[in-house]
């Protein structure tokens, strides 16, 4: 299974893909929140998501590290965060985006 995560400035956005089936998306509001327990009553019974887990995140650095800390304490694993890079490629230069995936 693979977990997608979409963290946003008030609310983080998930769902599992598996077997070529994406579940129904959930979320969970975090302003002003703790998110790392928030974190702990909506994934502690979720499936270990052994296939990765791939996280959009505009919340900042420090929400993102909440949130890696939370996924290698409980599972083990270390997440990928994705992001969109802006290029050009047209005479105009007009702007088009592609995702980035560090490796």
């Amino acid at each position: 299974m693979k977990l997608l995560i979409d963290m946003g400035n008030s609310a983080i956005k998930w769902a599992s893909l598996k077997q070529k089936r994406l579940s129904t998306q959930k979320a969970i509001p975090y302003q002003g929140d703790r998110l790392d327990n928030l974190l702990t009553q909506a994934w502690l019974k979720l499936e270990v998501p052994s296939q990765g887990i791939w996280v959009s995140n505009v919340a900042g650095a420090q929400k993102a590290e909440i949130l890696s800390h939370w996924i290698k304490t409980h599972w083990g694993l270390k997440p990928t965060f994705i992001k969109t890079s802006r290029y050009s490629i047209s005479e105009n230069r007009s702007p088009r985006f592609i995702l980035a995936v560090p490796r």
